[in-house]
């Protein structure tokens, strides 16, 4: 179980370890579990991306999926990914939408309320996918954060506007959390949007 300030604190060896152009990051529920302050998981995230960015590595933000445990159900999405989003917005990174992605099947999906079975990692999957697909070329080299399919979670919107953190796709996300997300039938729509539109905004 790895909280912030461990990932914090391992992230520079696994940059030495292991060469890449990107890392994914996505760390903060065990914070909430145990009860670390959104405060201290965004100076955390902060500190990863930095410290990516400084080894030439390209970071890439998520959200995170609900969690059913120390008040997450709320905290999830009104505190951290929030959060998430400013600090993606701030260090012009690309933030890919993982609780907007497994919300509509959650109970389904995570089980004990905090960790995802076998189709929860392929949506997972499935989402980060469709955002590095629209970063890398046919060569294999990085676009922008802004590049391609994106990742800001209104993917077509996204790759129209060239960036998730352009206030337009800002707005349309704004409004997916807000009013599709509260609704069964909102969530239905989500879910066959997040299903059909990478290769649209492809």
């Amino acid at each position: 179980i790895e909280s912030t300030s461990e990932g914090s604190r391992r992230i520079e060896s696994v940059l030495a370890s292991f060469p890449a152009n990107l890392v994914l990051i996505q760390e903060g529920t065990n914070d909430i579990i145990i009860g670390v302050s959104s405060f201290t998981s965004g100076y955390n995230l902060q500190n990863m991306v930095t410290k990516a960015k400084n080894a030439g590595v390209t970071p890439l933000l998520a959200t995170l999926p609900a969690v059913d445990r120390n008040g997450g159900m709320s905290l999830v999405p009104n505190e951290w990914n929030p959060m998430i989003r400013n600090l993606a917005a701030s260090n012009d990174v690309v933030v890919v939408d993982i609780y907007a992605a497994t919300l509509p099947a959650w109970d389904a999906n995570f089980p004990d309320g905090v960790h995802p079975n076998d189709t929860g990692y392929q949506i997972m999957a499935n989402t980060w996918f469709a955002t590095l697909s629209g970063m890398i070329t046919s060569s294999g080299d990085i676009r922008g954060s802004g590049g391609g399919g994106g990742g800001g979670g209104c993917v077509i919107a996204t790759a129209a506007f060239g960036s998730p953190v352009q206030p337009h796709v800002a707005l349309l996300r704004q409004f997916r959390d807000i009013v599709l997300l509260r609704s069964d039938l909102g969530k239905k729509f989500v879910a066959t949007y997040y299903h059909y539109s990478p290769p649209a905004a492809e």
